[in-house]
């Protein structure tokens, strides 16, 4: 009897694309890419979703328990600039909060924090008799498909009414991002997120997607390039999500438009996984070894099999207070071995 001894076959797991695909992308930026990359395979960045709402908020509630309960912090916070919509006519803080959160963390002014953002913007029910400009009540406005007659194909067609109602949300969006990059504030920015949704051509959950991936992929270009090329906003990585239909890959922007690759999953039942599966979906839906985030999950990853496997997720994303507060999705002894843990990067 004997026993032979071969050398390991391990996956690829490293990105080959880890400079920003803004060439003209702010030292900030390019450091927080650069951040990333080099944890990637090593740790995984914990993140936490802050809860949105309509109007002014300031509800930190997730990351006072979090801290309560572990003593430590995520080192990545998500924001949503939904309420940075021309329909409702004030933004809720969210770029105060930001700011405070990287350059001055609340908690620990000592320690600087990460950002993300995604972006909800919605658009009127009612769109073929709004008038530019007006502002509507939160009951009127929509990001659903069906609840609304904006016709997303024409939102990439200059001189319509829905290019214009969208060059008018980025102008809104410019203004708040341009703060950010003054205060030399990167953002890990997810705009445009969840796309395709239940799949194909016709399955999207939001209005962005409502005319499929082609008229989709034009909506991301002319984002990309109105924030970049006319407003001068050089301080965001851009994030980009997706998943394993057959026509998944149909929807990528391109390896020109979009930094870092996410998924967002929200398993039915907790188990043990490394999400290995989702990450070689998620790389054969692209171009090159992008940087891969889990960008929204329920559950939070078993970060000891993370650390056995090294499937190389550079963060994870726990959404909100619903999946976060009390211990129907994460019981407090394994928030704590989470963030107890030398493979995840905390706060």
């Amino acid at each position: 009897d004997y026993l032979t001894i071969e050398e390991a076959s391990l996956p690829d797991i490293s990105a080959s694309q880890t400079t920003c695909c803004d060439p003209s992308a702010t030292s900030q930026a390019q450091s927080l890419m650069s951040y990333m990359a080099s944890v990637y395979g090593e740790h995984i960045i914990s993140g936490q979703q802050e809860i949105y709402k309509y109007g002014p908020h300031d509800f930190p509630y997730e990351f006072d328990y979090i801290k309560d309960t572990t003593g430590k912090l995520p080192a990545i916070r998500g924001f949503d600039y939904l309420n940075c919509n021309p329909l409702y006519g004030s933004e809720d803080g969210t770029t105060n909060r930001i700011i405070e959160w990287v350059n001055n963390n609340p908690y620990d002014s000592s320690k600087q924090g990460i950002a993300t953002a995604s972006w909800h913007i919605t658009v009127p029910k009612n769109f073929s008799s709004y008038t530019l400009g007006d502002s509507v009540a939160w009951a009127d406005a929509t990001y659903v498909p069906k609840e609304t007659d904006f016709d997303t194909s024409k939102a990439i067609v200059e001189g319509t009414k829905e290019y214009e109602y969208y060059m008018l949300c980025l102008k809104n969006l410019a203004a708040e991002l341009q703060k950010l990059q003054d205060a030399n504030v990167p953002l890990i920015f997810r705009p445009l997120h969840e796309a395709e949704g239940g799949g194909g051509e016709t399955g999207s959950w939001f209005w962005w997607g409502k005319s499929g991936s082609k008229v989709y992929k034009e909506l991301w270009k002319l984002t990309y390039k109105t924030l970049t090329e006319e407003y001068g906003l050089h301080n965001l990585i851009w994030e980009w999500n997706s998943y394993a239909y057959e026509t998944s890959a149909d929807w990528y922007p391109g390896d020109e438009y979009v930094d870092v690759i996410g998924w967002d999953i929200y398993l039915p039942e907790k188990k043990a996984t490394d999400y290995a599966s989702y990450y070689e979906e998620l790389r054969a839906n692209t171009t090159t070894h992008k940087v891969a985030a889990l960008t929204e999950v329920g559950y939070d990853p078993d970060v000891a099999l993370l650390a056995r496997s090294h499937v190389p997720w550079a963060y994870y994303m726990t959404w909100s207070k619903e999946f976060c507060l009390g211990e129907q999705y994460n019981t407090k002894e394994e928030l704590r071995a989470l963030y107890g843990s030398e493979y995840a990067i905390k706060n």
